[in-house]
């Protein structure tokens, strides 16, 4: 990828609100580390993207959207069987 990106985990597991509708957008979420860690995981996975949820969408942190998605990145097929 451009600049030394790569695609994280399973794009299917990242969804956020749909800002004009009542819905969600799936999303692909790119990581470029400045640091170590090189890779995007565990905790660290889940803290970006509870960060990415509450910050970039202001979503609260209790919305159940982020435990749906949180979900999803611990257990994939939680999220497979929900969104086919």
């Amino acid at each position: 990828m451009r600049n030394g990106g790569t695609l994280v985990e399973d794009p299917l597991a990242y969804h956020a609100p749909n800002l004009a509708e009542e819905s969600t957008v799936p999303y692909r979420l790119m990581w470029i580390p400045a640091v170590e860690p090189s890779a995007l995981t565990g905790d660290l996975l889940r803290a970006t993207v509870r960060g990415i949820l509450t910050g970039s969408y202001e979503l609260e942190d209790d919305d159940p959207l982020i435990e749906e998605v949180l979900a999803g990145l611990l257990y994939p097929d939680y999220h497979h069987k929900r969104h086919r």
